[in-house]
């Protein structure tokens, strides 16, 4: 349960064959769709997960194992060696788990080609399976269950949760960090690897069935009857969001630390743009329930449920031009756009459209194109637009006639690797600072002055991504400065106290 883009069509296809999400039928601005796709079974599908941008998998009743290595477009059966229904399922791009009913647990070394029966030392329902390589890993299920391997699977080992509650869902940040979620509201948190489990105060006595963790700090948690609850300080405190449904909410996933969908019973879809803190319904175009929901970093999303459905996430929409490439890179203050094209007919211009939240999009700026012509044509620009972290980009390709079409969505991280990015600059009192690192690691924050002299030091804990952090400089002296974060790698930018 737990755990498009664009599609090139030839023909022409019914618009009650999709789920519009955004504009009117027939109108330039209804871009993205929730489609279906076939499956090859009408059994219930419970948990999809994705290894890469082509490769995923999809399990459910009957020991049923689907595989795509078309980012989903098509899906291939695998044989699983069991009737018992599967209900998660987690693998890197050859080795996997999938876990279900009676204690099952199956191994994959080899993308699900063979399945091999692990022992799991339990007849309870596993519900959910979270690794953070190919050897640590955890399983929840019925009657508080939970499982943990430090072998691959070998072997796994009984820990304690403290609740005799069905945990549906486990997820870790790390070898430490993690958390659990399950009937009447329950959530645990553990910060050594599960050797011991807090429980944690919801608020709800709803079964939580999803639960996804932004960073160590945020995460939301999904329900019975709609319920949503978000955190912002690492669980302390759950507070509940306000209700946009009625419908239990089966799972969660983020696209990246802002965009997210849970999905549930009647085919319900609804998504966050702002990490969790409101959301709103979309429409899915299907009335089965929907047990699980997947999206990776990037554009691409999956949901799946009842009746063998799959659901994929994405812009249907015919081109009148052939996009060879389409990318964006961050240089200094700029975004650069590059496209390459090929079988234009009649087209006018491109329009290059920017997002903050990969749904709304403005227009930024207009590019004329060639027009008519079989040569691969190549075009740019450049937007000064790099005060957010992510920037999501588009184009909107207009034809003679007036009829406007879209790109796929790319999306550039300004903030770059073991980069740092410090604001305001100069600065009076609070010095705020935006660090991408590359993994969950301490750091020292640093001020010194021109000849490296230390004026202002902390030491804080850094998690792999982008973190916010401050200083306050209001005892420093007006002038110039350094600040440094130093872990890893070492990286530091000049400014100006005033």
């Amino acid at each position: 349960m737990k755990h498009l883009f664009i599609i090139f069509a030839c023909c022409i296809l019914s618009i009650n064959q999709y789920a519009q999400i955004g504009g009117t039928p027939g109108s330039p601005d209804n871009v993205f769709y929730w489609q279906a796709v076939p499956s090859g079974t009408t059994n219930q599908l419970r948990s999809v997960f994705f290894a890469s941008g082509n490769a995923g998998w999809v399990t459910g009743a009957n020991g049923t194992i689907l595989r795509t290595v078309t980012k989903g477009t098509s899906w291939v059966a695998q044989t699983s060696g069991t009737a018992q229904t599967l209900n998660a399922i987690w693998i890197g791009l050859s080795t996997g788990w999938t876990v279900g009913d009676a204690g099952t647990i199956l191994k994959t070394t080899n993308a699900g080609d063979t399945w091999t029966p692990q022992t799991s030392g339990t007849t309870r329902t596993l519900y959910s399976v979270f690794f953070i390589d190919n050897n640590i890993g955890w399983c929840s299920g019925g009657t508080g269950t939970i499982l943990k391997t430090i072998n691959g699977g070998t072997t796994w080992v009984a820990q304690t949760s403290g609740t005799t509650n069905s945990l549906y869902d486990i997820r870790f940040k790390d070898a430490s960090t993690g958390i659990a979620t399950g009937n009447n509201g329950v959530i645990l948190k553990t910060i050594n690897g599960g050797s011991t489990w807090a429980t944690q105060t919801s608020g709800t006595t709803a079964g939580l069935a999803g639960v996804f963790s932004l960073d160590y700090t945020r995460a939301s948690a999904v329900g019975d009857g709609g319920k949503i609850l978000l955190t912002t300080n690492g669980g302390s405190t759950w507070a509940t969001q306000t209700s946009i449904t009625t419908n239990s909410l089966s799972d969660i996933s983020f696209r990246d630390s802002f965009l997210g969908w849970a999905v549930g019973d009647g085919g319900t879809i609804v998504t966050t743009t702002d990490a969790g803190a409101t959301w709103a319904v979309q429409p899915s175009g299907n009335t089965s329930n929907l047990n699980g929901v997947f999206f990776e970093n990037g554009v691409d999303g999956w949901a799946v449920g009842n009746n063998g459905t799959i659901l994929k996430y994405g812009d249907i929409r015919l081109l009148p031009v052939t996009i060879v490439g389409f990318t964006a890179n961050a240089h200094n203050q700029n975004v650069i756009l590059n496209w390459q094209t090929s079988n234009e007919v009649n087209v006018k211009h491109f329009a290059v459209e920017r997002s903050l939240d990969g749904i709304n999009f403005t227009a930024v700026g207009i590019v004329n194109a060639t027009g008519t012509t079989i040569a691969q044509q190549h075009y740019s620009y450049s937007d000064n637009a790099t005060a957010n972290d992510i920037i999501y980009y588009r184009l909107k390709i207009t034809d003679k006639d007036g009829s406007s079409y879209y790109s796929k969505i790319v999306l550039v991280k300004t903030l770059q690797n073991g980069s740092l990015k410090i604001y305001p600059n100069p600065v009076k009192e609070m010095l705020l600072a935006k660090v991408n690192a590359v993994k969950d690691e301490a750091a020292t924050l640093q001020i010194t002055d021109m000849q490296g002299k230390i004026l202002v030091q902390k030491n804080i804990k850094l998690t792999r991504g982008i973190n916010t952090v401050s200083l306050h400089v209001s005892g420093v002296a007006k002038g110039n400065y350094i600040f440094l974060v130093k872990a890893t790698s070492l990286v530091k930018q000049q400014f100006i106290k005033d």
